[in-house]
């Protein structure tokens, strides 16, 4: 099956969908390697990019909190 969320990405989209399910059940990346057959830098190199995909979206969240234009109090 094509990868649709990754262009050039040589894995399947099956595999690829499964590792960050595997990544929200804290299961470290070498184990997820061996778990979906990827190899292991492949792996560890999306764990990277997930993580800082979270820390740049909880970098967006804060700065919205402290938002001097809003009007409302933000509520978390």
């Amino acid at each position: 099956m094509k990868n649709k969320h990754v262009i050039r990405c040589r894995i399947s989209g099956n595999k690829f969908r499964a590792i960050p399910r595997l990544f929200c059940l804290d299961i470290e990346a070498c184990k997820v390697a061996q778990i979906t057959g990827v190899s292991g830098p492949a792996t560890s190199r999306l764990y990277t990019q997930i993580r800082q995909h979270i820390a740049g979206q909880c970098e967006h969240m804060r700065s919205l909190i402290h938002c001097p234009f809003c009007s409302f109090p933000a509520v978390f």
